[in-house]
């Protein structure tokens, strides 16, 4: 029974040492893959994984500093990511604002800055490349705009306002929201309205002027073709016909005057004279039946003249005076004239006839003047309705000349030189403020919207009674205050993101969801808390997913450790169920009864644990060491969070190491597989045999159990031995065997010992033989 008893120790024993060796190995292996693993990720990034993995690793071996270490540098870092994670969510967020209000060189700004702090991020990016496309087509526009406003400005110069117009519309129709374009096609559908009512104009005095030439009054057509020149002065036909009329008046001027002077003589039967007035005449225009009629009628008075001369003379005498009193100059010259051909001795009609020539070259000078005057002062007051005032000032300083003591067109220059005087100073006004408005409307355009408020304010400045600055500046003030309840909506906004963000990194899904919510109540239309809350709903239905694996696998290893009787990791895989869905009944059923299980097994260990100890102080007590420590460890084996069994352990081989009686090897050897390895040592005396124990210090070389043979004897002869389990591990084991209670190694002179690794190699540090206490 006692044998049976001493088997049954050494066999625990044994296996508890291949136990806890295994259990040590198993430890090292894993905290060893944990941190490979945890580099892995530390390399890559992926720093929440490292930390876990270093957590994992550093509860595997809490002594180790290395898992410390990199557990803080990791956080350190993740708190970095977590603020730069949050700064270039929030450069993002605005780039996208300003990208979406057409601020196109501030958004690309933003994506700059955001590059900058993820340089390997692909959206940014990829806005950077949209901006810049869309850059370069507005400025190919702008060019466009450019070129057709330069277009249109010379068009315009040159009058061809049609082709001007055109060039403008193209102009507006780039660049939509300028206001330049808009304010000359207007100004020039005004000039083109005022084209259409001249050429009517025209049209009408051109028809009067052909009703003139129809009825052969030349001067009254060629008056109205002059106004038709003055309404149109770019027409060359009106000019034209003035030319061809000249040549026509002058003919008939010289008609005129010789039917005049011929109707004169006849008046006075100057008949013979008169008579080669009217033949001359009538050669100027030979169609005309006039003169040929009156020369028809010289001829038939002729033939009947009976008028005595001194009668007419009588006659014409008084008939002159009474025309010279009333002023009629002309007829009384005929009278005179008359007379004076009845009797060319009488000197008083020669005298009265020379007075009226006098008093008629006065009148004749005085009468051209006048004519000339009027005529000037008509052309004149023309050119000044029809605003042309530098030929209006030409025509007045003519008439000025033609008669310097007339005041009415001194009166005019004045006014002239001040109207154009008026006019330069309102032209400098127009062009600042033509400036002033495309400078602000330029700016309006780029959402400068404070510089264009300045400029348009120099336009009001210039001209107050205009009203377009005055609507864009009330426009720009509305719009600078949306854009300040903007800003206000928007940093509530990038707040609410941020801090949504850091929750989302930090995998608070649903707090971060909350957070998306918010922003997307600050700011319902923007699209991404949308999508970041789809993003979440579908991780969290990828976790439930998860979870509902994770769960349904711990029931198969709760359930699969329970049918093989490993209540413990059972009850851990229930638990761990348990934690992943605390609403399920099934695992909490199976954890009540695994405690039932577990706490009979316990009981019964406790029971098997108080035995051993009691049987292992007993040993101890007894110095019977080796039985101690087969007692001790199964103590240990039945209740692995108590200390003492282990620690009487140490003490033991403590005291075995200290009571060393022969140092049989001190150095470090390898003992190859199946060969045999002797030691030589004097023998033990007598008296000290009974307690000896062998300690052995040797670390298994290979990945698999075996087993050493120790053997010992004297001289040639061999006297005993024993069998000594190597498990698996690559750390040093102490091996303690007391070999004192084996006969012949009491009564024999043993001196030499060996040890034969068979189916392993092992490496060998120490060999001694000890006592106990």
């Amino acid at each position: 029974m006692t044998i049976f008893r001493i088997s049954k120790l050494i066999f625990s024993l044994l296996f508890l040492l291949i136990f806890f060796s295994g259990i040590a190995q198993t430890t090292e292996e894993s905290y060893k893959d944990a941190i490979e693993s945890a580099d892995k990720y530390f390399d890559s990034k992926d720093f929440i994984k490292a930390k876990t993995s270093y957590q994992y690793a550093s509860r595997l071996k809490p002594d180790e500093q290395y898992p410390k270490d990199k557990i803080n540098e990791v956080l350190e870092l993740l708190r970095s990511q977590v603020s730069q994670n949050n700064l270039y969510a929030e450069t993002i967020i605005n780039a996208d604002n300003l990208f979406e209000e057409n601020k196109y060189n501030n958004s690309l700004t933003e994506y700059q800055n955001a590059l900058k702090i993820f340089p390997d991020r692909q959206y940014p990016k990829d806005r950077i490349s949209e901006i810049n496309k869309i850059l370069a087509d507005e400025q190919a526009n702008f060019d466009a705009y450019n070129q057709a406003i330069l277009n249109g400005n010379n068009f315009f110069k040159d009058k061809d306002y049609e082709n001007a117009k055109i060039e403008f519309q193209i102009a507006l129709s780039l660049i939509s929201g300028r206001e330049y374009p808009k304010q000359k096609i207007d100004k020039i559908n005004l000039l083109l309205a005022e084209l259409e009512e001249k050429q009517e104009q025209y049209d009408e005095v051109i028809a009067n002027a052909e009703k003139y030439l129809q009825r052969n009054n030349y001067k009254k057509a060629k008056i109205e073709y002059e106004k038709a020149s003055i309404i149109l002065p770019d027409k060359k036909f009106p000019k034209d016909k003035i030319a061809e009329l000249n040549s026509i008046i002058e003919k008939q001027e010289n008609y005129d005057k010789l039917i005049d002077e011929a109707d004169n003589l006849y008046i006075v039967r100057d008949f013979n004279n008169s008579k080669e007035k009217y033949f001359e005449a009538a050669k100027i225009f030979p169609d005309d039946r006039y003169p040929k009629d009156m020369i028809e009628k010289i001829n038939l008075a002729l033939a009947n003249k009976a008028t005595t001369d001194k009668e007419d003379y009588n006659n014409a005498i008084a008939n002159g005076d009474r025309y010279f009193s009333e002023g009629e100059y002309t007829n009384a010259k005929n009278e005179f004239e008359f007379a004076s051909r009845l009797k060319p001795d009488e000197q008083y009609p020669k005298d009265k006839i020379s007075e009226i020539n006098i008093i008629l070259e006065k009148l004749v000078a005085q009468k051209t003047i006048n004519e000339n005057y009027l005529s000037s002062i008509e052309r004149a007051d023309n050119y000044f309705d029809k605003k042309n005032y530098v030929e209006a000032s030409k025509e007045y300083q003519n008439a000025i000349k033609i008669n310097a003591d007339e005041q009415y067109p001194k009166n005019r220059i004045e006014e002239i030189n001040n109207i154009l005087t008026a006019i330069v100073k309102q032209k400098a006004v127009e062009e600042k403020y033509e400036k002033a408005i495309a400078d602000a409307d330029n700016l309006f355009v780029l959402n400068k919207y404070e510089e264009a408020k300045i400029e348009y304010q120099n336009a009001i400045s210039l001209k107050n009674d205009e009203q377009y600055p005055i609507n864009k500046i009330k426009k720009i003030d509305i719009i600078l205050a949306e854009i300040a309840e903007q800003k206000i909506l928007q940093d509530r906004f990038n707040d609410a993101i941020a801090i949504a963000d850091s929750l989302f990194f930090l995998k608070e899904y649903e707090l971060a969801k909350t957070k998306y919510a918010d922003a997307g109540k600050i700011k319902p239309g923007e699209s991404f808390p949308n999508k970041k809350i789809n993003e979440i709903n579908n991780i969290l239905l990828k976790i439930e997913k998860e979870k509902q694996k994770a769960y349904e696998l711990a029931i198969v290893k709760g359930d699969n450790f329970f049918n093989e009787e490993h209540y413990e990791k059972a009850q851990i895989a229930f638990q761990t169920a348990v934690n992943i869905k605390p609403d399920e009944q099934y695992p909490k059923e199976k954890i009540l009864k695994l405690n039932s299980i577990i706490a009979q097994i316990q009981k019964a260990r406790q029971q098997a644990y108080d035995i051993a100890i009691a049987d292992a102080d007993k040993f101890y007590s007894s110095k019977i060491y080796d039985k101690a420590i087969q007692s001790y460890l199964i103590a240990a084996e039945n209740k692995t969070d108590e200390t003492y069994p282990i620690d009487m352990i140490n003490k033991i081989t403590k005291i075995i190491s200290e009571n060393v009686i022969v140092d049989i090897n001190k150095e470090q050897i390898i003992i190859p597989e199946n060969t045999e390895q002797k030691f030589s040592f004097e023998p033990i005396p007598v008296k000290k045999r009974k307690s000896n124990y062998i300690l052995l210090k040797a670390k298994n070389t290979v990945d698999r159990n075996f087993k050493v043979i120790l053997n010992y004897g004297k001289d040639n002869s061999k006297s005993g031995g024993t069998i000594i389990k190597i498990p698996v591990s690559n750390e040093v084991k102490d091996y303690i065997i007391r070999i004192g209670a084996q006969y012949k190694w009491f009564s024999e002179d043993n001196n030499w010992l060996s040890l034969y690794p068979e189916g392993g190699e092992i490496e060998v540090s120490l060999i001694q033989i000890s006592k106990g206490d």
